[in-house]
């Protein structure tokens, strides 16, 4: 059973499988994909909260029911694809790192607003799945950024390290309320 409020660190609540057992009091770690569905929520309006520093490989949130929330109070450091859907709720400001090194990561947001600031942090690609709007910052570190044709909105954007990064934009209109700003263009 899913608590109104159940906090990632909480062992109780993790499985190996939809609907499962507990798994032994393992949390995820960056080799396991995260999955939130019909099995995961018990009632309405109940919220995971990102507690601790929280690693996955992927999460993925197809097929929840109840409009659940994650509050991302922590930081979020994803090493795969993101998948969001409209029946949710995203609040918190802690920040998602997207770590992966690997090529072909998603994100999906289904037009939730995130107020995390967004980090590129690994040598692989992600590309959008569809618009992508935070009220905080987006920085592109490293690796490839392809925004697919899809509109973002933030209050910044910043490319400032010497490491190898690629934004993609395609047709997409980037709308920073704060500022743009890339303060090293070596390697970019």
């Amino acid at each position: 059973d899913a608590l109104p409020i159940c906090n990632w660190s909480d062992t109780t609540h993790w499985s190996l499988s939809s609907g499962g057992v507990p798994n032994g009091g393992c949390i995820p770690s960056q080799l396991d994909t995260v999955i939130f569905d019909t099995a995961s929520f018990s009632a309405g309006l109940q919220t995971v909260t990102i507690d601790i520093v929280a690693n996955c490989n992927s999460m993925d949130w197809t097929g929840v029911t109840d409009t659940p929330t994650l509050n991302i109070a922590n930081g979020l450091f994803i090493y795969g694809s993101l998948t969001f859907v409209a029946a949710m709720n995203t609040v918190g400001g802690g920040s998602i790192y997207f770590k992966s090194s690997a090529a072909g990561n998603t994100i999906t947001t289904a037009g939730q607003i995130i107020n995390s600031s967004i980090s590129f942090d690994g040598s692989g690609d992600w590309t959008l799945q569809d618009n992508l709007n935070t009220t905080s910052s987006i920085f592109l570190q490293e690796g490839t950024f392809n925004t697919n044709n899809n509109d973002i909105n933030c209050y910044y954007f910043y490319s400032f390290t010497n490491l190898t990064r690629q934004l993609n934009l395609g047709s997409s209109a980037i709308t920073c309320s704060g500022g743009w700003y890339i303060s090293n263009g070596t390697n970019l």
